[in-house]
């Protein structure tokens, strides 16, 4: 018994490092230094807008630095504001484009 107790040690630890070294790895990102991109939509509802101010803000950094910078997700500082009433939203986003660093 001691034996699988050991070896389901062994294999969990394997696992949490495989995970963690993913993890930092997909946190490795090069960000502009203050310099913000915004952009605004609308939509029937408050997700509608919110989406399309996000594909807003994409499309824009995208145009302007290339594919790879063009995810909102990746992005640090953002901020959301919406208002509106019950079909009739508006949200706007801003945020500084980051990308992804390969590791080589």
């Amino acid at each position: 018994m001691g034996y699988l107790k050991f070896f389901s040690v062994i294999l969990v630890a394997i696992f949490a490092m495989s995970v963690w070294g993913t993890a930092s790895q997909a946190a490795r990102k090069s960000c502009w230094v203050d310099h913000y991109h915004s952009g605004g939509g609308t939509g029937t509802t408050r997700r509608r807008a919110k989406k399309a101010a996000i594909r807003s803000w994409e499309d824009f950094t995208a145009l302007e630095y290339g594919a790879q910078w063009g995810h909102y997700r990746l992005a640090k500082n953002r901020s959301l504001s919406c208002s509106g009433t019950r079909a009739d939203y508006e949200c706007n986003v801003s945020a500084i484009p980051c990308h992804r660093v390969s590791s080589r």
